[in-house]
């Protein structure tokens, strides 16, 4: 077991991790993506609090929050079959891998991005390919 295995696990979803996601989901995707922040902010919250709720009902969502607590979340992923719907990683468990334990295999798809994740698409993960569309 590596350090982060050591404090770190990956369980299900469940209601109470709802606030939490539709949260840093709705703020990151808004925040963060040159596109959808040109839509007025609060017709985005209002309409698009609607897509992640679906995506919740539909989706595998995964949480990964500390062994000792499991209420507290470090980071979280929304996935079907081959497609990421979103992947959020709080800035201090960046780059220790964390998105690993999420999401171990390297889906086809992707369905949200943020300014962030276009460079890593185009860094790191080109075979990527973009679509909304897949669910």
């Amino acid at each position: 077991m590596n350090e982060l295995e050591s404090l770190v696990f990956v369980r299900k979803a469940n209601d109470s991790d709802a606030p939490f996601i539709y949260a840093s989901f709705l703020k990151g995707l808004y925040y963060d993506n040159e596109f959808y922040n040109m839509i007025p902010k609060a017709d985005f919250m209002e309409n698009y609090k609607r897509v992640v709720e679906s995506l919740l009902f539909k989706c595998q969502v995964n949480i990964a929050c500390l062994k000792e607590d499991p209420s507290v979340i470090v980071g979280y992923s929304i996935t079907t079959g081959n497609t990421l719907h979103w992947l959020y990683v709080k800035k201090s468990w960046r780059k220790q891998g964390v998105a690993k334990l999420l999401v171990p295999v390297l889906p086809n798809f992707f369905s949200h991005f943020t300014n962030l994740g276009l460079i890593l698409r185009k860094t790191k993960y080109p075979e990527l390919t973009f679509n909304p569309f897949k669910l």
